[in-house]
């Protein structure tokens, strides 16, 4: 479900069926394969967009502001899977995610991610991680997995609260340059 008909609801919690302190992932969209390039005058400069292109977008219109939450739903396991395939806890089809993606690990005083080796990587704020190293993830950071960026909130409610939970590709772009 989108943030915006989460927010349109009487008790969102209830309606993805999670607490309002679950943790949750929000899609942002697809980082261009290519950086836009500006005009040297500050103004981006994008060329007609591909037939490639415009099922990307497609792609990213159906994936933007969608909230997953983050739980494990396998009986007795303390770490939360992502990845395309049915078996993992967060399922994220149709994108260059990895079978097995990445996991989280929920510690007392916070929230690590892990790259399971995945083909296109795990990032985030830009930058990469180290396969089968915990990396800390906080309030609002960038998580990239592939080409696909989802801003993380320890809470939906934090997310609820957020104007701009989703961003924008602009955003996306000049955390690609840094």
């Amino acid at each position: 479900m989108k943030l915006d008909e989460l927010r349109a609801q009487a008790n969102p919690a209830e309606t993805l069926g999670v607490e309002a302190d679950t943790p949750v992932l929000v899609g942002c969209g697809l980082l261009p394969d290519e950086l836009p390039q500006t005009d040297g005058m500050g103004t981006l400069a994008f060329s007609a967009p591909s037939l490639a292109d415009l099922e990307q977008l497609r792609k990213t219109e159906a994936l933007a502001g969608r909230v997953w939450p983050l739980f494990t739903v396998r009986p007795g396991a303390d770490t939360i899977t992502v990845g395309r395939r049915p078996k993992n806890d967060v399922v994220i089809p149709d994108f260059p995610i990895s079978a097995f993606h990445c996991f989280f690990q929920p510690y007392p005083g916070g929230m690590a991610i892990i790259d399971c080796g995945s083909k296109n990587g795990t990032s985030i704020n830009g930058r990469k991680l180290v396969t089968g190293r915990p990396a800390w993830v906080s309030h609002r950071d960038m998580v990239t997995m592939g080409r696909f960026a989802f801003r993380y909130f320890p809470s939906l409610a934090a997310a609820l609260a957020d104007d701009n939970a989703v961003g924008s590709f602009i955003d996306l772009a000049k955390l690609a340059a840094a």
